[in-house]
């Protein structure tokens, strides 16, 4: 028979595992809206600039750099707090620092970062739950 303990963590695992799925989705939906609206600013400044003037071009490009920026930021921020690394080498998890989130090379979300554990630079992929 299971216990009753048991069942509470596998409860809180599932939860907890759900909820990085949502907050990972939402960085996806965050970092597209923020690079469509980066583009469309910035396309639309640089063919309007003639008509516009100069000036309101230049002030259109900086609004959609820092809508950019910002929301690379915060999805950063999202990836970095939902879920965990895991070290290829010795499978140890852990949650990295955002510099070391932010200057990592990756291919989605699997990140090349040394493991604070082993010492060892691998490919970490990201997992949901400890």
């Amino acid at each position: 028979m299971i216990n009753k303990d048991d069942e509470l963590l596998d409860k809180m695992k599932a939860k907890e595992e759900n909820n990085n799925r949502y907050l990972l989705h939402l960085e996806i939906v965050l970092g597209v809206i923020s690079v469509i609206s980066f583009l469309v600013i910035f396309i639309t400044s640089v063919c309007l600039a003639e008509y516009i003037g100069r000036p309101i071009a230049a002030l259109l490009m900086i609004i959609a750099s820092a809508i950019l920026i910002t929301g690379i930021y915060h999805s950063l921020k999202i990836e970095r707090s939902a879920g965990y690394y895991e070290c290829q080498a010795c499978h140890h998890k852990y949650v990295p620092t955002m510099k070391a989130i932010t200057i990592a090379p990756h291919i989605g979300r699997t990140r090349y970062m040394k493991c604070p554990e082993c010492g060892k630079r691998t490919w970490q992929k990201k997992v949901l739950s400890k």
